[in-house]
């Protein structure tokens, strides 16, 4: 069959290059100048993948895969983001959130097919997963309308604190108030959000996410209110804003306290009214959606420092979460791992049996200050580093960290924290 792909990208130029050039090689290829004409062609007739370019007229490639990933019939078609933006920051925050892949422009056709064909044979490895796992299950379990994405889909843990959130949210799921959820980077704010979701009466309806710190000031307002054509320089068309698109389901707000105080004022009258206004628009429409948000940083000394309204904190914390840090969990260290290594194991098609005694240990006595997100990242490296068939301390690349100054005392400075990132 025949490989669809939809370009998007805003520049004409760019466009019909990289159109020409797929088209020659036998790819049936698509283009969309902008992300809501993008999204239009997407859910008229789904691709087989999406070429973004990260910087779009009146929006963001990250903006655009975002709404995509919110979308249960788009959330699996890979991503692979094009952009000439070369820094490490915008690569991590790219591959960590966003996209599948990212290719720097420059790029060479031969390199942007391979990476292509890459993802395309991961994709159809884990639909054919995700059916083994449904035909096997049934409903519970892979298959919920959002697609799976391995272990770390799921809310694991033991310990008193992860005890007491299930409950919680057990509890917050028969609601329909405000969530905020607070928690340190990587501690799985975003999991806790789309667990509360699916077992609320809004699970068939659209969970969609935002990451407030993300998308720059000028164009946050416009990403969460939509906006009308012509509203402002770039708005090419009429586009929804997130609180359109989760109309019967959940917004998640992540990185709430990234917010301008001018969008604040602006959320804290939605969730008084419910009523939406686009950018440039003179219609307000009533909007029925879940607003649940998180935060990594301490909304208390936002507020102190001017930089947080205080009632909109209030509005939005009727019911909250504080998520534990990994460092705090004790042996759910282990739980994580090993769930994490069945999954990426079996996807990697190596004959590993498990974690070594000393990477039992390394995994237990770490600092985590990633949290589960660098656990997640540590055990997909050692699957790949592992010489033999039990996983070494070595492997993981834990050891090595400690000894360079992120272990217990955490990072000694922030150009050997550079160096971390730019390492992994």
């Amino acid at each position: 069959m025949v490989t669809r792909v939809l370009v998007v990208e805003d520049s004409t130029e760019q466009r019909e290059m990289v159109q020409r050039g797929l088209s020659r090689s036998g790819y049936q290829v698509s283009d969309a100048a902008d992300a809501g004409q993008a999204m239009e062609m997407a859910q008229a007739d789904p691709p087989d993948l999406f070429l973004i370019d990260l910087r779009l007229s009146g929006s963001d490639g990250f903006s655009l895969c975002a709404e995509l990933k919110a979308n249960p019939r788009l959330a699996l078609i890979p991503r692979l983001l094009m952009s000439a933006d070369n820094t490490v920051e915008t690569q991590v925050k790219g591959l960590l959130e966003y996209v599948d892949d990212y290719l720097t422009k420059p790029f060479d056709f031969q390199i942007l097919m391979a990476r292509m064909e890459a993802l395309l044979r991961r994709a159809k490895f884990q639909n054919s997963r995700n059916m083994d796992a449904f035909s096997m299950n049934g409903t519970s379990g892979a298959m919920n309308g959002q697609g799976t994405r391995g272990a770390e889909e799921k809310l694991l843990g033991h310990c008193d604190a992860m005890r007491n959130i299930v409950s919680m949210l057990k509890k917050f799921s028969r609601s329909e108030a405000p969530v905020l959820i607070l928690g340190e980077s990587g501690t799985g704010k975003e999991l806790v959000a789309r667990t509360l979701h699916l077992q609320s009466a809004r699970k068939n309806s659209p969970f969609v996410p935002i990451n407030c710190g993300a998308i720059p000031d000028n164009l946050i307002e416009a990403e969460l209110f939509g906006h009308e054509k012509g509203a402002f320089t770039g708005a090419v068309s009429r586009r929804k804003g997130k609180l359109e698109m989760a109309h019967g389901g959940t917004l998640f707000l992540d990185e709430v306290g990234d917010l301008t105080l001018s969008c604040q004022v602006k959320l804290l009258r939605f969730l008084e009214d419910f009523l939406v206004e686009r950018v440039g628009g003179t219609r307000p429409a009533k909007v029925d959606v879940r607003v649940v948000a998180a935060s990594n940083r301490n909304l208390s000394e936002e507020i102190f420092a001017g930089r947080f309204r205080e009632d909109l904190y209030y509005r939005m914390a009727v019911l909250s979460v504080q998520l534990p840090p990994l460092r705090e969990r004790g042996d759910d260290r282990v739980i994580i791992a090993q769930e994490i290594f069945k999954a990426y194991a079996k996807e990697s098609n190596r004959q590993l049996r498990g974690f070594s005694r000393g990477a039992l240990k390394a995994i237990r006595g770490y600092h985590w200050p990633g949290n589960v997100r660098q656990l997640i990242n540590s055990i997909r490296r050692a699957i790949v580093n592992a010489e033999n068939e039990w996983i070494s301390a070595e492997d993981t690349g834990i050891e090595y960290e400690e000894k360079k100054g992120i272990g217990k005392d955490g990072i000694s400075s922030l150009n050997e924290a550079r160096r971390i990132v730019e390492r992994n």
